[in-house]
């Protein structure tokens, strides 16, 4: 397997793991909010959805919600590995995997929501997202061992 494939592959791996891990850091966050574990995933929805996804309970906008969410995760994490190149130095891998989630949280939340998801900027929990997309960068650091594996 060559070195781009088996990054790429560890990035998607640490990508959808690490965006499993923000869902269920935002659910959490939700109730702490008052509102619905359900409510991030609506959000994301609304994307595609407009308004009418913006809602407390489990609906069929939740699953495409969850789904764009984990998507951009993993998409992410491979595009991450692979200009990173990081297979080897763990440590190294979490500091570049921190800083490149904090821009990439700038990119989304202060740059393409405002054109593609404006509902996204007014109804999310922003604090609890930046700490989400922190917590993925220092998963992000577990793509050296995922890469590792597959060798």
């Amino acid at each position: 397997m060559s070195r781009n494939l088996r990054l790429l592959l560890a990035g998607l791996q640490a990508g959808m793991a690490g965006g499993l891990l923000v869902l269920i850091w935002l659910a959490a966050m939700s109730l702490f909010y008052r509102h619905t574990v359900w409510w991030v995933p609506n959000l994301y929805a609304s994307t595609f959805f407009g308004d009418t996804a913006l809602r407390e309970n489990l609906n069929k906008y939740t699953w495409s919600g969850m789904a764009f969410l984990l998507a951009q995760f993993a998409g992410f994490g491979a595009l991450f590995a692979v200009l990173a190149r990081q297979d080897r130095d763990r440590l190294r891998a979490v500091g570049l995997g921190i800083l490149a989630s904090i821009g990439w949280y700038y990119l989304t939340f202060h740059g393409l929501w405002k054109t593609f998801s404006p509902l996204m900027l007014l109804y999310s929990p922003d604090r609890p997202i930046f700490a989400g997309h922190l917590l993925f960068g220092v998963w992000l650091g577990r793509t050296p061992l995922y890469a590792r594996r597959l060798e």
